[in-house]
């Protein structure tokens, strides 16, 4: 995994690995990846300081948590994850967060062009889990 801080160079952001949201984060990316049956690929990801930087040329990239590519030919996947969009945040944000771009890899073999069909289905799975994850707590 890398950090890359906010002018898009790598740095050492060792701290940043360090704090409870990222923590958190790659212990739910560790939860959820046996959970969606993705225990064969690839996952890769670095942590920005900042913002992500736009790479898609969607426009700005601001508060979005943390974004992924996802190849499902070859079983990979990189993550994004944006410390200043979840420093603070409560660990059931960041578990869906961490959730959300799993489920992205999930349904790769099955993503349409349309963007936004492709996020309304990846977030409508990834409430499902978190409210049955939340029911089997109770």
């Amino acid at each position: 995994m890398t950090t890359t801080n906010s002018d898009g160079g790598r740095s050492e952001l060792a701290w940043v690995l360090r704090t409870p949201e990222v923590r958190a984060f790659r212990r739910y990316m560790a939860r959820w990846k046996p959970i969606l049956h993705l225990e064969a690929w690839e996952i890769t990801w670095e942590v920005f300081e900042g913002d992500l930087p736009d790479t898609a040329g969607r426009g700005s990239s601001e508060h979005v948590a943390a974004d992924v590519e996802a190849d499902w030919r070859y079983q990979h996947a990189h993550v994004r994850l944006s410390y200043a969009a979840i420093r603070g945040k409560d660990a059931d944000y960041i578990e869906s967060v961490a959730l959300h771009e799993l489920v992205h890899a999930f349904v790769s073999h099955a993503a349409v062009r349309n963007n936004d069909h492709n996020e309304l289905l990846v977030t409508q799975i990834t409430t499902s889990l978190m409210l049955t994850r939340q029911e089997a707590r109770r």
